[in-house]
């Protein structure tokens, strides 16, 4: 399911191509999920979760711009160990408005980035800067990772990363 999902996209991802797919018949399917929006949110409550463990187990309790970097790479690390999940993810939060990620939301992810970015200013550490924009542009960079790696299957996860963190870096570390 999660493959047909990462291959065809979120709108052609039928429950008659999943149980194809799957070799099964959509009988059995629609016997466990009552609809495509179902079982959309199965996998997204599946992978979310996978996700954030990796990611809060990868993140230390310490500086700013350490923590940062931890969080992008852990990102960028999940996606190499389970790629067609993440894509899956991304593409249905992508086209599936009405689906929840159980304690997620796009608004919480920009405002924990801000509050860590407003930490590293008031240390002194990060430039002065608006954290919210700030936080906005680091998770739309985070995001075009994904968005590339859907893209290009060959793409080099670590060049990506290492590039994304260093523009990061430049971007909002005090000048020395």
């Amino acid at each position: 399911m999660i493959d047909t999902i990462a291959e065809l996209g979120y709108e052609q991802a039928s429950l008659a191509q999943v149980g194809q797919r799957a070799k099964i018949s959509k009988g059995v399917i629609t016997y466990h999920f009552a609809s495509k929006e179902v079982l959309m949110q199965a996998v997204v409550d599946e992978v979310f979760g996978q996700f954030a463990a990796f990611v809060t187990a990868r993140v230390p309790d310490d500086q700013p711009w350490d923590m940062l970097r931890a969080f992008l790479q852990a990102n960028a690390d999940f996606l190499k160990t389970h790629r067609k999940q993440l894509l899956a993810l991304f593409a249905i939060s992508r086209n599936a408005h009405d689906l929840t990620l159980q304690g997620y939301s796009p608004e919480l992810d920009i405002e924990r980035i801000a509050a860590l970015l407003t930490e590293g200013q008031r240390q002194g550490t990060f430039r002065d800067f608006d954290a919210r924009i700030m936080a906005t542009s680091i998770l739309a960079l985070r995001d075009s990772l994904i968005a590339q790696s859907a893209k290009q299957a060959d793409l080099d996860i670590d060049h990506y990363i290492h590039e994304i963190i260093s523009l990061i870096d430049h971007a909002i570390r005090q000048s020395s």
